[in-house]
């Protein structure tokens, strides 16, 4: 969606004021209008998102599959060897080239055999499964609660069977470690267990989109707002601006009763707020997405069984397919079980909504449509929520607990590793560079063995991998961008005020954060090429929480390719770009960052700004 800021004067007198916006398909920017002829300044934009830590190795030429076969008691199958799975990759079957298998009792014997092999002669005889449990490696256990997605009473719950986990499930030599969505109240691997009751008892929910939306009437949850922005779903549209319209104390139009959604300015309201809506909850999701991957990261540098328990009501990750597969294959590559609890238990809700919510339309004057969207959608909405947590599970060889008020039960089951699981690897050379998704299937080759738990698919690269060198050498030129992106994300994270270049920021608050960045352009260098002087500038406005999360950020691109003329007019008044910010209400620092591409030079700003809660 492109806008542009009103200019009262003509352009030639004014500056470039463009307005960012983001929407639902984050990695193909929208084209902005801008106030000089397209040739001239081109303007994009897109959420920004923090760094992961890790890079995508397009060259990895070895898809690594994490399987756990269990039997009719939920119990791992051991002995299996690579004759007994048939791997399928979009139907034709794979080779296996490599294949290992990761037995928790086997790495205990094998510590063991160490001990008694620096023994003295007269060892003792081999020691019984008592002992070899006794002297199981270390359990290394991350509890990570999502406290962005999780509601006030499912974390209540939660909080009091983690206590009961901590208390009374852990054995001797046990580690766990506590993490959260939000990175508030986090701790560190730790055998005691006072201060991991502490913890846990401190947590609270950071939820940053209420789960009625962003607003009352007409209400559009994440779910409608993401089958809306990113479904192009017809009924959850329907249904929308059929509310919108009653909250308008207004009769839709006939033809949008008997001949579907057609344009108009309600439509275009709706279309906007949900949007508006499923931008926020995919920057809440991706930024939980790389808060796993951070855990996945941490557990992975331990010794002995590795085990990260999710504790989420749900979060919708659709869209984000890719970002869930590359944590997927962390997981595989550093040992690490992810199992998975529904903190909402065994879930149901009444045909009405909840009677907490204020401002929501009353049952009796809801639209017929609105009505059936909401009874008939509960099921694929409750799908959605768990389809992340259910990914990760399955993909590394863990549980998920889900549909069960047993909170107590879920934890001692997720606290533990499959006893087995087996990694077969296959090398898929045959496969086209197109970053195309491809299921997987794993099967066995005798029937009724047990249940199958294996990692459903895999990404292709997304460009031909370089043939293999003794030594790969990065250009130049795409070292510097690595590096001045970097630097980017360094500042944006920073506090440090950094003035490469003059900038004054200015920032209006209403139903937005509207900040607007002055550039003097006069000192940026700009390299002719073509007959116009080119000359690059990103921007970047976050607001920062008191704990030092982003709430809310985002990144514009301005190109610029001026012609004397232009340049000069812009010298006289500097360069304009305006983005716009939601939050909740409360108190954060705005951070303002902006780089020029030419020289890699940095200009920051940050200033407390507070969003008043809504009048009543």
């Amino acid at each position: 969606m492109a806008s542009t800021t009103p200019n009262p004067h003509p352009w030639y007198s004014d500056s470039i004021v463009a307005s960012f916006h983001l929407r639902c398909f984050y990695l193909v920017p929208a084209l902005l209008a801008a106030q000089t002829a397209p040739p001239e300044v081109r303007v994009s934009s897109r959420p920004y998102v923090p760094p992961s830590p890790y890079a995508l190795r397009v060259e990895t030429r070895l898809v690594d599959v994490g399987v756990v076969v269990r039997d009719q008691h939920g119990l791992a199958v051991p002995g299996l060897k690579p004759g007994d799975f048939h791997l399928l990759d979009e139907g034709k079957e794979r080779a296996v080239t490599s294949f290992s298998v990761d037995t928790a009792r086997v790495r205990v014997k094998a510590v063991a055999a160490e001990k008694a092999a620096a023994g003295p002669a007269s060892s003792p005889p081999p020691a019984s499964n008592a002992a070899i449990d006794a002297a199981r490696p270390p359990r290394f256990v991350v509890l990570f609660f999502d406290d962005a997605s999780t509601s006030a009473g499912d974390l209540t719950h939660a909080q009091i069977a983690a206590r009961r986990f901590v208390k009374e499930a852990l054995n001797p030599g046990d580690r766990v470690a506590i993490m959260t969505s939000s990175s508030a109240h986090t701790l560190e691997f730790t055998p005691d267990v006072a201060r991991m009751v502490e913890t846990i008892g401190r947590l609270r929910p950071h939820q940053r989109v209420p789960e009625s939306g962003l607003a009352a009437c007409p209400r559009i949850t994440p779910y409608q707002a993401y089958l809306i922005s990113c479904k192009m779903d017809g009924m959850a549209l329907k249904a929308a601006v059929d509310e919108a319209y009653a909250c308008a104390d207004l009769d839709a139009p006939p033809t949008l009763q008997t001949r579907g959604v057609q344009n108009s300015p309600m439509l275009a309201a709706v279309r906007g707020q949900a949007d508006q809506t499923w931008d926020r909850v995919r920057i809440v999701s991706e930024s939980t997405l790389d808060s796993v991957d951070l855990a996945v990261e941490y557990l992975a540098k331990t010794p002995g069984t590795r085990v990260l328990v999710l504790v989420s009501s749900g979060f919708l990750a659709g869209t984000m397919e890719r970002h869930q597969d590359l944590v997927v294959d962390h997981a595989l590559r550093g040992g690490v079980v992810i199992n998975a609890l529904d903190a909402k238990g065994l879930y149901s809700e009444p045909p009405v909504r909840p009677f907490g919510e204020m401002g929501t339309m009353p049952t009796a004057k809801m639209p017929a449509s609105t009505f059936i969207f909401e009874t008939s959608s509960v099921g694929g909405r409750l799908e959605e929520l768990a389809a992340p947590m259910a990914t990760f599970a399955a993909s590394t060889g863990g549980l998920f607990f889900h549909n069960n008020n047993d909170l107590d039960l879920a934890f001692r089951q997720v606290g533990v590793e499959p006893e087995v699981t087996y990694h077969l690897g296959f090398s898929p050379d045959d496969v086209a560079a197109d970053g195309k998704y491809h299921k997987l299937k794993v099967r066995l080759a005798a029937p009724n063995t047990g249940m199958v738990q294996a990692r459903p698919g895999y990404f292709a690269p997304d460009h031909a991998a370089a043939p293999d060198k003794p030594e790969k050498k990065v250009p130049a030129d795409a070292r510097a961008k690595g590096d001045a992106r970097a630097k980017m994300d360094r500042a944006v994270l920073s506090e440090e005020i950094v003035t490469g270049f003059p900038v004054a920021v200015s920032v209006k608050i209403g139903p937005v954060v509207s900040v607007t960045a002055n550039v003097d352009i006069t000192q940026l260098r700009f390299p002719p090429k073509d007959g116009r002087r080119v000359e690059r500038l990103t921007f970047v406005a976050a607001l920062v929480d008191a704990q030092g999360n982003l709430a809310a950020a985002k990144e514009g691109v301005m190109e610029l390719a001026l012609t004397d003329p232009t340049f000069a007019r812009m010298a006289l008044t500097g360069l304009n770009a305006n983005l716009t910010l939601q939050a909740p209400p409360g108190v954060y620092r705005l951070r303002e960052v902006i780089q020029e591409d030419v020289d890699g030079r940095i200009a920051t700003t940050i200033q407390p700004v507070e969003i008043p809660a809504p009048q009543k």
